[in-house]
């Protein structure tokens, strides 16, 4: 998602008047250089007898496309407001809108929110996915474990099928993950056994697609026994040779042990 630009006291008047049709805003001279010079981003243009745009009950939302030297252009009557004619010396500013806060909020709308039912399983699939060189996601997870012992938590990109897509685990200390391309390129156990007290475990994982094209992985794991004994743990993982323009889908396996109990949950937010 590309969020609008914003800067403070973006703020101007109009240097000549324009139609309720016109699309492109000349502003008073010199006034271009306050307003972002690229990007989309909305203002709040209003009559100049109000000290604020919300005194006008007539202030019209544009959303600027792109802006050259002291002129905008603008998509006329942005977020339900109605596009008017308006005057020279009438006023013009950058400001917080509904629209520029509801961005924020798709933005950490959780794109993946599911929980283990019916029964135990040893992998969880979150789908649809688009993830591109840069962007950022954060899993969070709550593992039930039904096992007397532990089990390791897996990531691969799209299909197991290839043992290059999965991701290797880096032990703590370790610097080089070619060194350590296991047969199924863990990320460190999920849980600890139940025999010992660690039935339900809380994983953080961060989650990004790496410039050269390769999943990569760091996360956090916290267990808490029943005697309040806390234990934590971090992990760091590549996938290994195989690389992608983009990450359509990723999956959590434990292998061939259902250790996924019924009420695991998982959430996965995309936050850059």
């Amino acid at each position: 998602m590309s969020f609008y630009q914003k800067k403070n006291f973006a703020a101007s008047t109009l240097g000549s008047g324009i139609s309720d049709s016109a699309t492109s805003v000349a502003l008073a001279t010199g006034g271009g250089a306050k307003f972002p010079a690229t990007g989309t981003f909305p203002c709040v243009i209003w009559d100049a007898s109000y000290a604020s745009p919300d005194l006008d009950s007539t202030a019209e939302i544009v959303l600027v496309t792109a802006r050259t030297s002291d002129t905008l252009t603008v998509t006329r009557a942005a977020e339900s407001t109605i596009a008017k004619a308006w005057d020279s010396g009438d006023k013009i500013a950058l400001t917080i809108t509904s629209g520029m806060l509801g961005q924020y909020d798709d933005a950490l709308t959780a794109i993946y929110n599911s929980a283990v039912s019916g029964s135990d399983t040893n992998s969880v699939t979150i789908p649809d996915l688009n993830i591109l060189p840069g962007e950022v996601y954060k899993l969070y997870a709550q593992v039930k474990n039904n096992l007397t012992s532990g089990a390791d938590l897996k990531f691969y990109q799209g299909s197991d099928s290839d043992s290059n897509y999965r991701c290797t685990h880096i032990e703590r200390g370790q610097s080089d993950f070619a060194t350590n391309n296991g047969s199924y390129s863990s990320v460190g156990y999920i849980t600890e056994g139940v025999s010992e007290g660690y039935a339900s475990n809380f994983i953080e994982a961060t989650i990004c697609l790496h410039i050269s094209g390769r999943l990569q992985v760091v996360a956090r794991k916290v267990a808490i026994r029943s005697d309040n004994d806390v234990y934590n743990d971090d992990f760091r993982a590549f996938s290994r040779t195989a690389t992608v323009s983009s990450v359509t889908s990723i999956t959590l396996s434990t292998g061939s042990t259902n250790v996924l109990g019924v009420g695991s949950k998982f959430t996965l937010i995309k936050v850059i």
